[in-house]
């Protein structure tokens, strides 16, 4: 694929998660304690914590799950904080981050319910450093969470036109395609660099015949297996190749069969090897084992 062409084949998303943290700095106690050691304010800040970490636990563990399957199914560009996202991946990546941001909204809405009574608690829970101004009101705190997903276009050179003299103007143009073509290749690094991760992780695993690994080593491979074509936005065919052998040489055994049979658990963990080997000419020299 050409690279200029990048702009017909992805977009640009951005994630933005707006939360509470549920902790203040007390400025009143900052300076009792910097009084009681005889030092300057300056030296430190408390943090008071508003509420018992469990409190939000569920509202984070949403928030973590959506952030996680953004960086997932999306690759990087550029310095920029917008990620792109191949075409091909649209559907599947819509549907699951309005899932997932249904259950952010579900676990805020639940936390906020027992909002009233962990201010009760903190009251106890804090005794003489309890302070009221601290702590916002439920209707406030509905606008202190919120997820948003931006889209944008992949700049495109063929699209900018300005009144600038004409060597101007082919001056940016080619700033924007060296720009394109610079993010495009990082893009498709770090897709070579999940994909060496995993297997790499599955050759250290697996060669120690008595270590121990969960059912995520094989998963995670799969997963990737996947997922990998969707985000395959230059239709790289070395890529696609090295992702068929990977998922038809160590993703055909379970992962109780590795731990229960010797022989396809050598084989396996010796067919890691070769493909780390393999993708040493695209990762650099320390990619083989």
């Amino acid at each position: 694929m050409a690279i200029s062409a990048i702009s017909q084949k992805a977009m640009l998303v951005k994630l933005t998660v707006r939360q509470w943290t549920a902790n203040v700095i007390d400025r009143s106690i900052t300076k009792d304690v910097a009084v009681q050691f005889g030092v300057n304010p300056d030296v430190g800040r408390y943090n008071k914590m508003l509420l018992p970490k469990n409190a939000l636990k569920a509202v984070k563990s949403a928030i973590s799950a959506l952030r996680s399957y953004y960086y997932e199914n999306t690759l990087p560009w550029g310095d920029d904080t917008s990620r792109l996202l191949p075409a091909a991946n649209y559907m599947n990546f819509s549907q699951e981050v309005r899932t997932l941001r249904a259950e952010v909204d579900n676990a805020v809405n639940d936390f906020i319910q027992k909002y009233p009574n962990y201010v009760q608690e903190a009251q106890k829970r804090l005794g003489a450093m309890f302070k009221a101004d601290d702590y916002p009101t439920s209707a406030d705190l509905i606008n202190m969470y919120q997820t948003t997903i931006d889209v944008y276009p992949v700049p495109d050179s063929n699209d900018f036109r300005v009144m600038l003299q004409n060597e101007d103007v082919e001056t940016i143009k080619q700033e924007i395609e060296a720009r394109n073509q610079e993010a495009t290749t990082a893009a498709m690094s770090d897709l070579w660099k999940r994909l060496h991760t995993l297997v790499s992780n599955m050759f250290e695993r697996l060669s120690d015949e008595s270590g121990v690994f969960r059912d995520s080593l094989v998963q995670n491979i799969a997963d990737l297996c996947t997922l990998l074509p969707r985000l395959n936005v230059a239709n790289d065919p070395q890529l696609e190749y090295m992702r068929q052998q990977i998922e038809n040489k160590l993703c055909a055994c379970t992962p109780q069969e590795l731990r229960e049979d010797k022989i396809k658990r050598s084989q396996v963990a010796a067919d890691s090897g070769a493909l780390l080997t393999a993708m040493s000419g695209y990762m650099g020299k320390d990619a083989t084992p």
